[in-house]
């Protein structure tokens, strides 16, 4: 179990992704008095840690402790609330703690999210060199050599590939779906252990059907793909869009994948019956974890007409 205490949580969400990324399936929970017993009462974990944040006048302190004796602790001395300054070092202190800590390097160093490559794109369109952008990437972000020349890689292609695109008059969707197998390393993206949410249904006394095993919010996978099912028919009703051409649909997450064969088949007829798909040159689903692709959702991605298919590295 992690514990963490903070005292303003403005970076709650950087700091806990960093703390999953080192601590692979640990539970990390707010640090409360009387918490401790209660969970330790529930959950059995190999990790004891408490990890507080502290933020006062112009500095943070990071300290860890476990329950072997072990301590550790940073200081950043930054304007706190100026994310813009101050979100880097703070993640690269605390990036640096929990390395020296668990003995690791993580491949993407303190990068977290989902597109590592918007940095390189950035810094190309603002006439950086490449020997810069890397640098960036190693001595800011603590990324290794080798992330850094991919994201310069695909930044460049990204850019040929929009050089000739028409933003008047053509746009292109993302549809999202924020479950997973597990979380990857680098990921702070939404995303929700998807066995915690699948339908599953049994009767109930009266011959009825009930759902069970439903997420701790009460709701499904099947209860987000009706939700999701509503907003396309609603943004596909836009005025916004309906003088202008599809022309690239990007299905993402989470990991698509790791829903059943059933359920991506219905996600994809309902795009198709919500969205003119006459000028689609690029229709893309993100089977990002190798572990969650099977020959049949294989079969009836090709069956609908998806024609590109994205895989991501665990690491």
């Amino acid at each position: 179990m992690i514990y963490l205490d903070q005292n303003i949580d403005l970076y709650n969400n950087d700091i806990r992704v960093m703390l999953q990324a080192f601590f692979d399936n640990e539970k990390v929970v707010e640090k409360e008095e009387g918490t401790r017993l209660t969970l330790q009462a529930e959950f059995t974990y190999d990790t004891d840690v408490e990890v507080p944040v502290m933020q006062k006048g112009g500095y943070v302190t990071f300290t860890l402790s476990d329950e072997d004796g072990y301590e550790a602790g940073r200081t950043v001395v930054i304007d706190f609330m100026n994310k813009l300054l101050a979100r880097n070092p703070i993640k690269g202190k605390l990036y640096e703690m929990l390395s020296e800590y668990t003995g690791k390097k993580l491949p993407w160093g303190s990068l977290t999210g989902v597109r590592p490559t918007k940095i390189a794109t950035e810094c190309l369109e603002h006439g950086k060199t490449e020997d810069e952008i890397k640098k960036l990437y190693t001595d800011v972000y603590l990324a290794t050599e080798q992330k850094a020349d991919i994201c310069i890689e695909v930044a460049k292609k990204e850019q040929e590939l929009f050089a000739d695109f028409d933003y008047d008059n053509e746009y292109c969707i993302y549809v999202g779906v924020p479950f997973c197998p597990t979380r990857c390393l680098y990921c702070s993206f939404t995303s929700y252990p998807i066995a915690a949410y699948m339908d599953k249904k049994n009767e109930d006394s009266s011959g009825g059907d009930k759902k069970r095993n439903a997420g701790k919010d009460g709701y499904t996978v099947g209860d987000y793909l009706d939700a999701l099912f509503r907003e396309m028919d609603a943004v596909a009703k836009n005025k916004v869009y309906r003088d202008k051409r599809l022309v690239a649909i990007y299905v993402g997450g989470g990991t698509p994948s790791a829903l059943s064969a059933e359920q991506l088949r219905a996600l994809i007829e309902h795009l198709k019956n919500a969205f003119d798909m006459r000028y689609v040159r690029e229709f893309c689903v993100e089977c990002g974890r190798p572990d969650s692709i099977t020959e049949d959702k294989l079969n009836v991605l090709r069956e609908l007409g998806v024609e590109r298919i994205s895989i991501n590295p665990v690491g």
